[in-house]
């Protein structure tokens, strides 16, 4: 059997032998499908040699001979696969993110509150760059899904949560010209973020393929009209400066680590995102017929969104 990508999920089953040449690497533990829920991206599967769990693109099988999956790839690529933890829910790993913070010895003095919000889990405190990047590294550990780092700069005031929605609504005017109100404003920083998310899912398993664990630019999939966003989003920031993007950006979710120069970019990517999903907004929906508000709908959020998950 060939074609490994348009393998079915139903094909496949818990315990089939992962083989690479003669020996047997491990064992299929489950599968990530393809966004059509029929065909697998990634196997999950259960190492030999250590009895930890690894995510193996679908690129790297060749064909599934014997009731077994054999593997394309070099022994040194598959030793470059990070270790996959399973994401537990919200509810179950609240306790554990909380747990490790207070365990580990650079978290466990920062008063860091794990807060769960809509099947979300969100940090809670006060941090400094480097202390962000730790806690969110810690949570990951534990194995937690969709995680949002809202931890804050010490030296913000304590109303930096309004602070950063304020900011949002002047930048968004300023880039689009379009005024929302403050729920649709934490409805758009789910969308992008959202949307970081699904970009750095397919720049991680870009870098496995290429047979590494750490992620660089050129592994996001970054379209050409991103690219001409991203463009954009450099010009506003010479007049409207985007550092306090940093202060409340998730770290998308990613498990393998980020090359540095893209980790500052990020902020950036955020703004463009945004500004797609703003100027689509304005062509779903026109300031001619808009509500008698003047403010966005909720309607035309969601559908610039649903537009975007097929093409992002």
């Amino acid at each position: 059997m060939s074609g490994s990508h348009h393998l079915e999920v139903d094909s496949l089953h818990p315990g089939m032998p992962v083989v690479l040449g003669q020996e047997e690497f491990g064992r299929l533990e489950a599968v990530d499908p393809q966004p059509d829920g029929v065909h697998v991206t990634r196997l999950i599967t259960r190492r030999s040699s250590d009895g930890r769990l690894v995510r193996i693109p679908i690129d790297w099988v060749g064909e599934i001979r014997n009731g077994r999956l054999t593997l394309i790839v070099n022994e040194p690529e598959l030793r470059e696969l990070p270790v996959y933890v399973a994401s537990l829910s919200a509810t179950e790993a609240r306790p554990r993110v909380q747990r490790a913070l207070e365990d580990n010895p650079a978290t466990r003095n920062a008063h860091i509150e794990v807060r769960e919000n809509n099947g979300t889990l969100e940090l809670h405190g006060t941090a400094d760059s480097e202390l962000r990047v730790t806690a969110s590294a810690v949570a990951r550990g534990v194995g937690a899904g969709p995680m949002r780092n809202l931890l804050h700069d010490k030296g913000e005031p304590a109303s930096a949560a309004g602070y950063r929605y304020a900011w949002l609504h002047d930048w968004l005017l300023r880039a689009a010209g379009l005024d929302f109100e403050a729920s649709q404003i934490d409805r758009l920083q789910a969308l992008a973020e959202q949307k970081l998310a699904d970009l750095f899912d397919v720049a991680e398993e870009t870098a496995a393929v290429n047979g590494r664990s750490r992620i660089l630019r050129q592994d996001l999939p970054l379209t050409k009209g991103l690219q001409l966003m991203l463009l954009a989003v450099g010009v506003l920031a010479q007049e409207f400066p985007i550092e306090p993007l940093l202060l409340f950006l998730s770290d998308a979710g990613v498990r393998a680590p980020i090359d540095d120069s893209l980790n500052i970019d990020v902020p950036r990517i955020v703004a463009a995102l945004l500004l797609i999903i703003a100027q689509g907004i304005d062509i779903v929906e026109p300031s001619g017929v808009r509500p008698n508000s003047g403010h966005p709908s909720d309607v035309a959020i969601e559908r610039v969104y649903g537009m975007l998950d097929l093409i992002l």
